[in-house]
């Protein structure tokens, strides 16, 4: 089985959209030689909204409690979670 787990940012470079294109385009000229788009495993994905990118910090006199920080906004920024599907995929036609 392969895993092919990566961080995807939820806004593309203009480079990015172009790359994925292209690869799109390859996928679809290669389905007409052979049934590729068949042997693909998907899974489903989630998106989970947080931001913690920056922390504050502040200085006390001795026998002084700290002072509190208030907690980020959790609608900020958002990352993919996903699960994967195990299969056996075969280059051979099933009949």
């Amino acid at each position: 089985m392969f895993n092919f787990n990566r961080c995807v940012p939820h806004e593309l470079t203009a480079e990015d959209k172009h790359k994925r294109k292209a690869a799109c385009l390859d996928l679809l000229r290669d389905q007409t030689k052979e049934k590729i788009l068949d042997r693909i495993a998907t899974c489903d994905e989630k998106w989970v909204y947080y931001n913690n990118t920056s922390l504050k910090g502040g200085w006390s006199a001795p026998g002084e409690s700290a002072g509190s920080v208030a907690r980020h906004a959790l609608t900020r920024r958002r990352f993919s979670v996903s699960g994967g599907i195990a299969t056996e995929l075969s280059t051979t036609k099933n009949s």
